[in-house]
């Protein structure tokens, strides 16, 4: 008798339990809109969308649809012969986006810049540079085998 009694208070308590927190989900301030595109809040100030480093002041991004003039892109396949290897050109501290086709696994290195990058059948390596200021050259190399696959240069 004892047991049917503990069992009748345990589902009466669940019962309980079950008609406060439904009650509170109902009176909370839930999470009604989840869109990022609705938000109507827009970044102006000395840094917002409007401001001196924003997209329309002067040191801004300005039109998306101009070219930017220090953006150099090149892209270099490693054919494996022996001879000159392909130069990419650039300005001196300007932009470049070098993506380095290999035909197989390797590492492709850049040392005079420090920078290293995976390459393979499908997927080149890709590096996206920002040259020193002064003119010059500098090899990209397998870094396995410490072929030279290209050339970068850059003039001043």
């Amino acid at each position: 008798m004892n047991l049917v009694l503990a069992a009748r208070r345990l589902i009466i308590v669940m019962l309980i339990l079950l008609g406060v927190s439904t009650a509170m989900a109902v009176i909370a301030p839930g999470q009604r809109d989840r869109d990022p595109k609705e938000e109507t809040a827009s970044a102006t100030g000395p840094t917002g969308a409007t401001g001196e480093t924003g997209a329309s002041g002067p040191g801004g991004a300005g039109d998306p649809d101009e070219p930017d003039p220090n953006l150099a892109v090149e892209t270099v396949k490693a054919t494996g012969e022996k001879g000159t290897p392909p130069v990419a050109t650039a300005e001196a501290a300007g932009r470049l986006v070098l993506t380095v086709e290999t035909g197989g696994p390797a590492d492709v290195s850049i040392p005079g810049l420090g920078r290293t990058a995976a390459a393979t059948k499908y997927a080149p390596a890709v590096f996206d540079l920002i040259l020193p200021s002064e003119a010059g050259s500098f090899k990209v190399v397998d870094a396995d085998s410490g072929d030279t696959i290209a050339e970068i240069k850059t003039k001043g």
